[in-house]
């Protein structure tokens, strides 16, 4: 019988004030936030088999970040 292992965690990932906000013709740059940003994680394990599920708040991941790291 194999055991069930889980992981759980949530990170802040709010960009400073003054950053580009993307999907506007003109420029236009974060004044404040409504709500912080978040990356949460959640992993599975069991005998040799791993999930990992995530979360992440945002408009999208670069390319080469994720295959930085996949």
């Amino acid at each position: 019988m194999n055991n069930l292992n889980v992981g759980y965690s949530k990170v802040n990932i709010t960009p400073p004030l003054g950053i580009g906000v993307g999907g506007y013709y003109v420029p236009r740059f974060a004044k404040g936030f409504l709500d912080e940003l978040q990356v949460m994680a959640l992993m599975l394990e069991s005998g040799a088999t791993k999930i990992l599920l995530l979360s992440v708040d945002s408009c999208g991941i670069a390319k080469d970040l994720v295959a930085k790291y996949a």
